[in-house]
Formats: structure tokens, sequence, C-alpha cells
């Protein structure tokens, strides 16, 4: 299985900043998770795919207009990525049970982007 998102996420430095911001920071970051979240689950819901009891090992491929961001900082973006999944019923859940592997990659390209690509493990 394989789903494109052209979508520029939210980083881990991007997330704890709001996280810090004083009275409301926890309920702007929870609306970025949501909001990530759900677009994620939107994107995903168009391809069709429908959650077996399998376990995967799961590739992002992170599109970036330029190569400045720190590699940790970007795949943070996983979590809403897996959220989304398991919300669209891609995924039975984000467990272990469920998930074998993560891998990352990067590389420069027009536009932001993420590839995820679901290989089932044998």
């Amino acid at each position: 299985m394989e789903i494109e998102i052209v979508h520029q996420f939210t980083t881990l430095n991007e997330y704890i900043n709001k996280e810090r911001i004083p009275k409301m920071g926890s309920i702007i970051a929870n609306n970025i998770k949501q909001k990530e979240t759900n677009l994620v689950m939107r994107e995903a819901l168009t391809y069709g795919y429908k959650a077996e009891e399998k376990k995967y090992d799961i590739e992002f491929h992170w599109f970036m207009k330029n190569l400045r961001k720190d590699p940790d900082n970007i795949s943070f973006a996983q979590k809403f990525i897996l959220d989304g999944l398991v919300k669209a019923n891609v995924l039975k859940n984000d467990t272990c049970k469920y998930i074998n592997s993560l891998s990352h990659y990067f590389e420069k390209a027009d536009d932001w982007g993420v590839t995820i690509k679901l290989k089932e493990w044998i």
C-alpha cells in the first residue's frame, strides 16, 4: 500500500513552541494534532484501503523544498500520520502488534509532502 500526502507538516520544534504558550499552549498543540491527523485520515480514505490483521514495515519518504530542517524534527509528524491511518481504518492500530518497523528517507523536491509505504511484514 502506498499513500501520498502533499502537505508541510508541523515539526517537533514548532509543536513544542506552541505547547509553551502560556495558558493556551496545550489547546493550540492539540488543535494542531487534530488538524493534521484529520488531514491524513481524509487523504487516506481516498485510497480505499481497509485495515487487515497484518503487521507492516512502514516507510516514510519525506519531500522538502530545502534540506535545512533536522530529520528528527520532520519525522515527528509520523505520530499524526499513524493516528490518521488508524482513524481512516487503513491500520488496525499503531501498536507494535501491527507495526514491525518505521523507516524514514529524506529528499529535496519541488513541494513538501510525504509518501507512506506500508509493506506487509512476513
